[in-house]
């Protein structure tokens, strides 16, 4: 795995960018900081999005990028986590598939 600080991410990468920002997020979210949980989705999903890598694939990323889109929508911080995790949940799947092959 390269450092998070590289040009473009792996899908090895993005898996651990992923399952920490859902850590992070969650433990946000459980303390009653929902705003604080959507900007952490938020943050990593933007980095996943500006270091892609054909690695990663395009069904990743058009879940990441919908999963933006979508909460860009939503004035509600608890609804605006929900919408993040969502994508986020969707992406972690697709890579945990993509790390099996």
């Amino acid at each position: 795995m390269r450092a998070f600080g590289a040009d473009n991410v792996s899908a090895e990468d993005a898996l651990v960018m992923v399952e920490r920002a859902m850590t992070r997020g969650a433990l946000l979210y459980n303390r009653g900081h929902p705003d604080a949980c959507a900007t952490v989705y938020a943050a990593v999903a933007q980095r996943i999005l500006q270091r892609t890598s054909e690695l990663v694939g395009p069904v990743v990323t058009e879940k990441i990028r919908e999963a933006i889109q979508q909460a860009e929508l939503v004035d509600n911080p608890s609804q605006r986590a929900w919408t993040l995790r969502r994508g986020l949940d969707e992406a972690h799947f697709t890579l945990e598939k993509i790390g099996r092959r």
